[in-house]
């Protein structure tokens, strides 16, 4: 650390809030933190639960019982909106417009609290690929914060709508049958998989970092591996990147070239 003013807490950090502690910069730039994160990813990985908000016995009402029907806003130069702007304005990613990559846009904000202070927040885009779900992390064009930071908030969302060993069959069930998907939907069949993604403006200095070259920063690098391919025996995550144009939005997925330079399959 270079602040001199600077020292050290011992904290216990749930597994569901390692994305929160990474909003920090400062946090991010410790010497040490993403090591001791990825030595203990396999307990981050397994000590996120799924929301009881797929549980009714603990939610008691339908998990999806909302209409999401998009925003007006007049905001128009996309570089400028927000992520909020970018994602439930009908003018921009929202409102039944079909993207290559990421398909036919569905929903926006889905929420995944069961209650007002579990914490666990929601999900910017869902898009429907085929029988693929994709729940998307949406970045604006100015965003700076770290990748890792990204890939952890939709990690953790995704993890939380699991129901254990890959498998979404809840979730997808109660979603499928949420007054959104129905008037989303058209002729879209029933999805059987769900994955995590990003959703970065091409510019930003958040895709430029997850594009450095590989080797720079080891620790780093094998963090964005896991999200990519983990280690034999492990579980995946299969997150899949996509670029957006600030101009006009054109999407373009871009998981296959970070791979590649990551070393991975």
């Amino acid at each position: 650390m270079s602040d001199k003013a600077a020292f050290t807490i011992e904290l216990p950090v749930h597994p569901k809030d390692v994305f929160r502690l990474l909003a920090l910069r400062s946090i991010t730039e410790t010497d040490g933190l993403f090591n001791k994160i990825l030595a203990n990813f396999d307990s981050i990985f397994n000590g996120i639960e799924m929301t009881s908000r797929l549980d009714p016995n603990k939610f008691g009402r339908p998990a999806f019982e909302y209409k999401h029907e998009g925003l007006d806003i007049k905001q128009s130069c996309f570089s400028e909106m927000t992520e909020r702007q970018l994602c439930a304005a009908k003018n921009a990613f929202f409102f039944d417009r079909i993207f290559t990559g990421i398909g036919k846009v569905l929903d926006y904000e889905m929420p995944l609290d069961d209650k007002k202070d579990s914490a666990f927040g929601k999900v910017d885009l869902v898009s429907q690929v085929g029988d693929e779900l994709i729940l998307l992390e949406v970045k604006k064009c100015v965003s700076n914060e770290h990748p890792l930071r990204a890939m952890f908030e939709i990690f953790t969302f995704w993890k939380t709508l699991s129901n254990g060993e890959g498998k979404f069959d809840l979730f997808l069930d109660a979603y499928t049958k949420s007054p959104t998907y129905a008037l989303r939907k058209g002729d879209l069949c029933k999805p059987s998989k769900v994955h995590p993604g990003l959703l970065l403006c091409g510019t930003s200095d958040i895709y430029k970092a997850l594009s450095m070259p590989a080797g720079s920063d080891e620790i780093r690098d094998g963090l964005y591996r896991r999200f990519f391919q983990p280690p034999i025996g492990q579980p995946p995550i299969g997150l899949r990147v996509f670029t957006y144009d600030k101009d006009r939005l054109d999407v373009v997925e871009v998981t296959n070239d970070l791979k590649k330079r990551l070393g991975v399959n």
